[in-house]
């Protein structure tokens, strides 16, 4: 992955782009892009349509040749044309999929014109061919050279446009393919006239005059082909910075991600979808093939049309062709509605080519080439985009795509034997075999609709029982998943350190967890996030700063006898609580802490410079010798699990020089090292790669393996189901994206990781290029959510309606975790936003209990207390849990909002038939010192319930009218959760407790819930 943040630029980057004098916002940086984009349009998808033009020329002038006696002049006999045009695919194929794999590590400026000039050599020297032997080895190298274009067209565009623009601009490249035909029918008709010119006959000067054109272009393609974007000769300095953003905001631009894995082919290959695809595909290229190659022929010897009336008349069918496509296209994109067009087409086709098998003057035969055109085209390049469309994730896309276009040349090969020669006038086989093939596909087709009508089914009964599920899912997974997910953080900040003397079983963090486990699973917890419970500075340290990958509470790693466990346990305490997770279905992610290490074992002389603290891409010195808190040879733990050993040159940068007992910010450099931070992080403070202690450089190979391996051995050893990642806005995202796919590709067949980041930065637009730049492999914390939270309850003014107002979870709920609190925002942490305890229900059922309301994740703070120099009791008077277990049991189905105030708001879930009977629930939220009611609907079926609070704040029951309707209070900045009190989930929602955990009371505030 080469993508880089450091070109991801913040708003206010952007906003430089636009000219002064004008409005500096995202609506005018839109309108500038849509102005390069034009420019693209103009410079760059003309040249393509042009190849793709000419390369459609070439492979078809074969036609045009043999109407004009080129079959007589060199001696075919028998179907010997026909192995000719079949001869050009087989080659076409072999150099299709190599190319597609080696021509990102090449130029495209120097690549594309190089294959035009080659194919174009090959096209003029078919001028000269003597005999079938010639003819084979030409159309065989032309066919290979040709076979280098498209991937390398698809490629190139994909460098330049984000890829929702991408489908439109490979349209183009069909409608050029389909124009061909004209053109090829005015050239051929023109170049009848040179017939006999220097004792050539026509169809020679044909090739000739076609392969200097093809010559020509491939010499102005040396200038015209720009190498990229930095260098593109049409675009100004703002164009190229907008190119700049467009490029990390494009998942197109995404380094290597552009090439597709073994298990993304194996996926592609088990799923059907690719095969119905790829093989309707071969039936309709069959006919576009054999439509555009032998028209010239089925006019001149089918329909005894003269040779110059077989070259005119074949410029109108394509160019009626070509227009239909355009329009098809156009159609299809907008309303999303590719089955419609290709259906309606493919029976048009159908009844050409049986008119064609019938008996009829040849004015109607010649009126049914038009509604072959009609078909042949937009089934083709139709069935290539609803494939595109519905297969995912991009991986899988990529493999899917590269079989159905391997398997579409294969068409190209049938479609060269089935018109032979020798069954003119009438074409019986080949025609049959056309009408066959539309027919065969116009099947598969509904065939595939079938299929994802039924997918259409499962999306929308996913959406109705309320199950938040990530598009690609959607794609490519037959039955939604059963219940909602809940992360659960653990810990807290200001839990004490565990007993020296570990008396009491659950004295340990690990142990208490797993005593609790049976009631987490009970409340619906579907994922616990463990602290870094990795060797740190100290027992009292919460693994943040952390010493020693390898050690999870193994070993004295000082041998100073300060003790083996971390602050959180033992490794087998730890392995322990895993394995019991596992019983009860509760996946556990790692706190992955991959910034930095502390605590080193010795000092050592090092090399660096001071830089500025608030912009650490200044010096503020020059390298000089350090003495440096570096060294890590970890004395407890030996070579045990891993040999490596750290020094000054595998970290960045540190904050304090022993040598002048100095404090600041310096960085490495010298002794082979880089130069500069990693460009891939943060542009804060002008570049945060540097964040606290010894700050590793991962960059460095060794660095890269060691934490490579730990991430396989630590997810293998606890068998984890993802992780979180701590600080990923000061290291490279690179090696993250490195890491990650490192993890994913050693996981246990079938399992899906999930990972979460925190990066810290209240911007949703930069969290969702993020996600973009990984594909939809990482997950972000929402950082602006809980800031909003934190201002709503300090301030009653504000209007409840604007809550999700520029949150992550408005713009991307499939990949954002929300949550209240965390360690980091606790009173007295740096980055602290205490929500006041008046708004934390309301927060908590907004992040709990909405339809799309991304991954709620919920702090142990809020459930059990927290301890700290401002101590907290549990969250919503202790009654947190019931809204956890509402989330468990009732928040499904269609929702329905109530936003008509701004200090009152109100949703409605419908419920699911197979979680609690279908009872659903109905929530009333305000910031009002008034008390509020809500009328609202809750489902016909709801008729006569009796509804309750479950968090029993209000003693009243709610009728539900005899229209589904119930008028449900809440009390003055309170919340209201109500659902049907015969319900057979309501009692233990409303009533469930956490057990006391005996005397660990000192380590859990408040017990009771």
């Amino acid at each position: 992955m080469e993508n880089h943040v450091d070109e991801i630029k913040p708003k206010a980057e952007i906003e430089e782009y636009i000219e002064d004098g004008q409005s500096r916002n995202d609506v005018e940086f839109k309108k500038k892009e849509a102005q390069l984009r034009r420019k693209l349009d103009l410079y760059i998808a003309p040249v393509m349509m042009l190849l793709m033009l000419i390369s459609y020329l070439d492979r078809g002038n074969i036609g045009f040749a043999a109407t004009q006696g080129m079959s007589d002049d060199i001696g075919l006999k028998g179907n010997q044309l026909n192995t000719a045009v079949s001869i050009f695919y087989i080659f076409y194929v072999l150099a299709e999929f190599p190319t597609s794999i080696f021509v990102k590590r090449l130029q495209f400026n120097r690549v594309i014109p190089v294959i035009t000039f080659c194919w174009g050599l090959v096209c003029l020297c078919m001028g000269f061919i003597q005999n079938f032997a010639g003819l084979c080895v030409c159309r065989l190298l032309l066919g290979f050279f040709e076979g280098c274009l498209f991937p390398s067209m698809t490629l190139l565009l994909a460098n330049w446009y984000k890829r929702e623009e991408l489908a439109q601009r490979i349209s183009y490249l069909f409608i050029a393919s389909a124009l061909s035909g004209a053109f090829g029918g005015l050239i051929a008709f023109g170049i009848l006239y040179m017939d006999g010119v220097a004792d050539y006959p026509g169809w020679r000067w044909l090739y000739i005059l076609e392969g200097l054109i093809t010559l020509v272009w491939a010499a102005m393609c040396v200038f015209l082909v720009p190498k990229n974007y930095q260098t593109a000769y049409f675009l100004d300095d703002k164009d190229k910075k907008i190119m700049a953003v467009r490029a990390e905001m494009s998942e197109s631009y995404s380094g290597g991600d552009g090439h597709y894995k073994m298990k993304d082919v194996k996926l592609a290959w088990k799923d059907i979808k690719t095969w119905l695809h790829g093989f309707s595909q071969i039936a309709v290229v069959t006919i576009l093939y054999g439509f555009g190659t032998f028209l010239p022929i089925i006019l001149k010897n089918g329909f005894n049309y003269s040779t110059k009336q077989a070259q005119y008349l074949v410029i109108p069918v394509n160019l009626w062709g070509a227009i239909v496509y355009a329009v098809g296209a156009v159609i299809s994109d907008k309303y999303h509605k590719r089955f419609m067009v290709m259906v309606v087409c493919a029976p048009i086709g159908i009844a050409g080519y049986a008119i064609l098998l019938t008996t009829v003057p040849v004015g109607v035969q010649y009126f049914a080439t038009y509604l072959i055109a009609t078909a042949c085209f937009l089934c083709t390049g139709g069935n290539i985009a609803w494939l595109s469309g519905n297969v995912a994730p991009d991986g899988k896309r990529a493999a899917s795509l590269g079989t159905q276009l391997t398997l579409t040349n294969i068409g190209g090969i049938i479609s060269g034997q089935i018109y032979a020669s020798n069954s003119a006038p009438e074409f019986t086989l080949g025609h049959s075999w056309s009408l066959g093939s539309l027919s065969f596909a116009f099947i598969v087709f509904n065939i595939l609709r079938i299929i994802y009508k039924r997918r259409e089914a499962w999306k929308e009964r996913a959406r109705a029982e309320g199950i938040v599920v990530p598009p690609e899912e959607f794609t490519d997974h037959a039955n939604p998943p059963l219940e909602n997910k809940t992360l659960f953080q653990s810990f807290e900040w200001y839990l004490p350190a565990p007993s020296t003397t570990h008396s009491h079983p659950s004295s340990s963090h690990y142990s208490l967890l797993t005593i609790l486990l049976p009631h987490l699973s009970a409340l619906g917890i579907s994922h616990i996030w463990l602290p870094p419970g990795c060797k740190a500075t100290s027992v009292h340290d919460n693994g943040y700063g952390i010493y020693d990958l390898w050690d999870l509470g193994e070993f004295d790693a000082k041998k100073n006898g300060k003790g083996v466990r971390t602050k959180w346990g033992s490794r087998e305490e730890l392995e322990e609580f895993c394995a019991k997770a596992r019983e009860y279905g509760i996946g556990v992610l790692w706190d992955a802490v991959l910034n930095h290490k502390a605590a080193a074992d010795g000092k050592e002389a090092s090399w660096g410079v001071k830089v500025d603290s608030n912009d650490r891409t200044k010096h503020i010195s020059k390298p000089y010798e350090l003495e440096t808190w570096t060294k890590f040879t970890f004395p407890g733990r030996g070579t045990k699990h891993s040999e490596m050993k750290y020094d000054w040159t595998h970290f960045s940068g540190v904050d304090y020089d022993s040598r002048k007992k100095e404090h600041g910010v310096f960085k490495f450099v010298g002794h082979g090292k880089r130069s500069e931070w990693a460009s891939d992080v943060s542009k804060e403070l002008g570049n945060y790669d540097y964040l606290m202690f010894a700050d590793l450089d991962h960059s460095h190979p060794s660095v890269r393996s060691d934490i490579l391996r730990w991430g396989s051995w630590i997810s293998s050893t606890l068998n984890l189901s993802g992780m979180r990642l701590d600080a990923i806005k000061h290291y490279s995202l690179s090696f993250l994206a490195d890491f990650l796919s490192h993890l994913d590709a050693n996981a246990p067949k079938g399992k899906e990781m999930f990972f979460v980041g925190e990066y810290w930065d209240t911007d949703s637009e930069t969290l969702e290029r993020i996600i973009k730049q990984f594909h939809g492999r990482l997950n972000l914390f929402d950082v602006q959510l809980v800031y909003t939270f934190c201002d709503f309850s300090k301030d009653r003014k504000w209007d409840l309606r604007t809550v999700f107002d520029g949150s992550l979870v408005q713009k991307n709920p499939a990949h954002a975790v929300t949550f209240v609190a965390n360690h980091d925002t606790q009173e007295t942490q740096s980055l602290a936003a205490p929500v006041d305890e008046w708004f934390i229900p309301l927060a908590y059922c907004l992040i709990l209990l909405r339809d799309n309301g991304g991954t709620p994740c919920v702090f142990w703070g809020d459930i059990f207390g927290n301890h700290g120099p401002r101590p907290r009791l549990p969250a919503c008077g202790g009654k947190l849990a019931r809204l956890i277990a509402a989330r468990k049991h009732f928040a499904y189905g269609p929702q329905r909002d109530y936003l008509d105030e701004e200090d009152c708001i109100g949703w409605t879930r419908l419920g699911r038939k197979s979680k609690s009977s279908g009872a659903g629930l109905a929530v009333i939220l305000t910031n009002s010192w008034d008390r509020k009611y809500k009328k609202m609907f809750v489902g016909h079926r709801h008729a006569g319930e009796k509804w309750r609070d479950v968090l029993g704040w209000e003693d009243r029951e709610v009728t539900i009218d005899s229209r589904g309707f119930g008028i449900f209070p809440v009390g003055h900045r309170s919340a209201g959760v109500w659902t049907d009190e015969k319900s057979p989930d309501f009692e233990k929602v409303s009533t469930f407790t956490f057990p006391r955990m005996g005397n660990t009371a000192s380590r859990v505030p408040s017990s009771s819930g």
